[in-house]
C-alpha cells in the first residue's frame, strides 16, 4: 500500500469513530429512519436506512447506510458502520480509499421479505439464505450493493474487515491485504452458505 492509501484509511477510521456514536441512541436511530433487518439471532444485528443507499453521500458517518450492533444480554452495542454504494455501481467507480487495507464486499446470498413501512420508514427483514442454486425458497434476493465495514471497536481482523459467519458475503474483485491472516479471510462463495450453521 502507499503512504497515501494508509493515510486515507486512517482518516476514514478517525472520521467514523468521531461521527458514529450519535447513532448509539435508540431514539436518534428510530427518528432517522433506521430499521432492523431482524438478524439479531446471529449475535449481530444490522439496522438499515434504506433511503440513504441510493443517495449521493458516500462514506459519511453522519449518513451511514447501515449500522452494526452486537447483541448482548444487556442490550445492543454499536460496533460498526456498514457503508453501502447504490446497487449497480461499477467496480471501477468504487471509492479506492485505503487500497488493500479496506475490503469492499457484497452480500449475495440473503433473501428478504417484502418492503413494509414501519413507523414511517422503509423496512425489509431477512427471511432466509439462498439455496446452493442461488434461489430463495421464500422472499427475494435484492440487487447487490458493494459495502465496506468500518469497526469503531477493536476487531480481531482489523477495522475494515468483513463480517464473519452466516451471510458474510464475498469480496469484490480487488487486491486483498497481503498481510491479512488466513483466519481473517471470511469471504466464501454463496453456495457454501446455503443453511444456517454452514
Amino acid at each position: 500500500m502507499t503512504p497515501e492509501q494508509q493515510a486515507q484509511a486512517a482518516q476514514l477510521l478517525a472520521d467514523t469513530k468521531a461521527g458514529l456514536w450519535q447513532w448509539n441512541d435508540p431514539a436518534t436511530l428510530e427518528e432517522a429512519g433506521f430499521r432492523t433487518i431482524n438478524d439479531g439471532g446471529t449475535g449481530t444485528e444490522h439496522f438499515i436506512q434504506w433511503d440513504w443507499i441510493d443517495d449521493d453521500v458516500v462514506l459519511d458517518p453522519n449518513k451511514p447506510e447501515s449500522l452494526v450492533f452486537r447483541v448482548t444480554p444487556q442490550g445492543r452495542a454499536l460496533e460498526a458502520a456498514m457503508f453501502l454504494l447504490p446497487p449497480g455501481t461499477p467496480d471501477e467507480e468504487i471509492p479506492d480509499v485505503g487500497g488493500p487495507l479496506t475490503q469492499w464486499h457484497i452480500h449475495d446470498n440473503l433473501c428478504f421479505g417484502p418492503e413494509q413501512i414501519t413507523n414511517g420508514a422503509k423496512q425489509r427483514v431477512v427471511v432466509g439464505l439462498q439455496s446452493r442454486q442461488g434461489t430463495c425458497g421464500q422472499g427475494v434476493a435484492l440487487p447487490e450493493s458493494q459495502m465496506l465495514h468500518v469497526w469503531v471497536v477493536q476487531h480481531p481482523c482489523g477495522p475494515f474487515s468483513e463480517l464473519e459467519g452466516i451471510g458474510a458475503g464475498r469480496e469484490i474483485q480487488e487486491p486483498g491485504n497481503p498481510n491479512e491472516s488466513a483466519g481473517c479471510k471470511f469471504s466464501q462463495p454463496a453456495t457454501s452458505l446455503a443453511a444456517p450453521g454452514g
